[in-house]
């Protein structure tokens, strides 16, 4: 006869259950590390590292037991928890740090002054356009990489002139940095295409917005 005691199936049972628990744990845990470093499906690792943690309670709590699967997979399952919350914390801060970036309005001002009108290098007819550009931001600025200016004739924009007179025209000027809170002269030029109305339109290079900075027409003289 078997010394076998009622109570020993039952055991069997409970630690069966336990690994089968343990093991559950231990592969919801590690499916929840590999995607918690994926920014938006991370998501997903707070409820496979929730439910690893515990099902790995559970598995460690059934008696007899193989614990060390239970365990593993609840310690996955936590640090998949924590680097998640880290990745989309780092993830935030960097795009709330690009929206900034990227919205600069206000930063700069720049006034449209006066247009002169020259002939570019292949003397063609040309314009040069003089702007005051002051640098209201809190770091070092240019005009060439803070704002961007475009001419228009007839609704058409006009393409950038080469002027061989520095004596009327310094495209040096618009790289030079400028401290915060000063202002200097810069200078563009553009080709004309005819004797049309010439418009000429200033925003901030990198926004969100549209925003004008500054607006002005002139007669083609």
């Amino acid at each position: 006869m078997s010394s076998q005691s009622p109570q020993q199936p039952i055991q069997q049972q409970a630690a069966q259950q336990g690994n089968a628990l343990g093991v559950a744990a231990l592969v919801l845990g590690i499916i929840a590390i590999a995607i918690a470093f994926i920014p938006i499906i991370n998501a997903g690792s707070f409820v496979l590292g929730g439910l690893a943690v515990i099902l790995g309670i559970i598995g460690m709590l059934k008696k007899n037991s193989k614990r060390g699967t239970a365990i593993t997979g609840l310690i996955l399952g936590a640090v998949a928890i924590i680097i998640a919350i880290a990745v989309i914390a780092t993830a935030t801060a960097a795009l709330n740090a690009i929206s900034s970036e990227l919205s600069k309005d206000g930063e700069y001002a720049v006034t449209i002054d006066t247009a002169v009108f020259v002939k570019d290098y292949d003397d063609a007819p040309a314009v040069v356009v003089d702007f005051t550009f002051k640098n209201d931001s809190e770091k070092d600025a240019n005009f060439l990489t803070s704002v961007t200016c475009k001419a228009f004739q007839n609704g058409a924009e006009l393409e950038s002139a080469i002027i061989a007179d520095n004596n009327v025209y310094d495209s040096g000027l618009s790289m030079l940095d400028m401290k915060p809170g000063v202002e200097g002269k810069v200078q563009s030029a553009w080709v004309l295409s005819d004797t049309s109305l010439l418009s000429v339109e200033c925003k901030t290079l990198f926004s969100l917005s549209d925003k004008l900075l500054a607006s002005k027409e002139f007669e083609v003289k």
